[in-house]
């Protein structure tokens, strides 16, 4: 889990988050999200009894396994919702360190604002 929260976040702390004015709710997003407490098949798959493989651990949508870096850049469930906040946020390079360390506070009420998007999408959904 600790590779899998590296690769996602870099182990960056990020001040924006936690040492600013930013809304307590939009830090809760984007915290449960650095911390993979999502509804994504990638986390939810471990608690299953019996625990789903990895490898079976897959986007109802798109076939593939459904990750942070699948739901936030390529699945297509998500599309638009994606081209909503692609001007406001760095939606082309794949970087998750980069995208989960907001360098403002108004990046970091769009990112809030994606997640939180992307979450009533997939529940709507039933993903």
């Amino acid at each position: 889990m600790s590779i899998r929260y590296k690769t996602i976040i870099g182990f960056k702390y990020s001040s924006i988050l936690y040492n600013s004015c930013l809304d307590d709710e939009m830090r809760k997003i984007i915290t449960r999200w650095r911390l993979s407490s999502h509804k994504l098949k990638i986390e939810t798959g471990r608690y299953k009894n019996p625990k789903t493989t990895l490898a079976n651990r897959l986007c109802k949508i798109c076939s593939v396994i459904e990750d942070e870096k699948h739901s936030i850049y390529h699945c297509r469930a998500n599309r638009t919702i994606r081209n909503k906040y692609r001007t406001n946020l760095n939606l082309i390079d794949d970087n998750l360190p980069k995208f989960f360390n907001p360098e403002s506070i108004k990046e970091a009420t769009y990112l809030a604002k994606y997640l939180f998007e992307i979450e009533k999408n997939m529940e709507e959904l039933n993903l």
